[in-house]
């Protein structure tokens, strides 16, 4: 939006270049996506190999006491 030609040799929206900004939106559109199906596929690997969730009694106790040994004197 803001690129200098002077400076970085392609101009920005403001200096009347508008496919410079639809360049960063897909950008950035491509880099969500990428880290969203990377971090799903790395997810479901993990899951395979240890569980994600304590079970629903453990969340009921409370993590401390399950996870941590924490308990109230």
């Amino acid at each position: 939006m803001f690129a200098v030609a002077a400076i970085g040799e392609t101009a920005g929206l403001l200096e009347g270049n508008p496919g410079q900004l639809l360049y960063q939106v897909y950008g950035i559109v491509a880099v969500a996506l990428w880290s969203g199906v990377a971090t799903f596929i790395l997810l479901k690997v993990i899951e395979l190999m240890v569980p994600l969730r304590v079970s629903q009694q453990s969340e009921i106790e409370g993590l401390d006491v399950t996870q941590h040994g924490e308990a109230l004197q």
